[in-house]
């Protein structure tokens, strides 16, 4: 089961860093002392040992920044701290809780799934950090072309030039 397990890990850290089109990969911080609150640990600290060991969070992490060394890509982690409390659109924090799988904003009204939201929420705010210099009405996501793995579509004109270049 340890072997299925690295094997999967291998394959997905390789699947995000080889293949993805984007220079940079954000992911949110997978610690374990962030994913489970003070109270829950203490009361289930053998379950939630066991979670842990079972998930590989820390070797797929290796993983896939060894990856995204060899294959030239930056990794960066950024904090998940009320990324799955707030709303993506608004920017509203509301409660949470874990067995809620759907986000509904009760100020804006958005209805996403709670794990889409936060993604959204931890790229908005590495993006965020880029601001200065990076005009939003420029720059966007690469896309690529259903048959093939070149770049087709940028709306930035510096991102094409340097795709080009390779």
């Amino acid at each position: 089961m340890w072997e299925d397990l690295k094997d999967s890990l291998h394959k997905a850290s390789h699947l995000i860093a080889h293949k993805t089109v984007e220079r940079t990969i954000v992911v949110g911080d997978l610690s374990q002392r962030q994913m489970v609150m003070k109270q829950h640990r203490e009361r289930n600290k053998k379950l939630n040992r066991m979670v842990f060991n079972d998930w590989g969070v820390s070797l797929f992490l290796q993983m896939l920044t060894y990856k995204c060394q060899r294959y030239g890509k930056e990794l960066q982690i950024e904090d998940e701290r009320d990324t799955s409390k707030m709303c993506s659109n608004c920017k509203h924090l509301q409660k949470m809780p874990l067995w809620k799988r759907t986000y509904c904003c009760h100020k804006c009204g958005l209805v996403m799934d709670r794990d889409e939201n936060s993604a959204v929420n931890i790229l908005t705010r590495f993006l965020a950090r880029l601001a200065p210099h990076t005009p939003p009405e420029e720059c966007g996501v690469l896309r690529d072309d259903q048959n093939s793995a070149e770049v087709t579509v940028t709306s930035c004109p510096m991102v094409a030039q340097q795709l080009s270049m390779f």
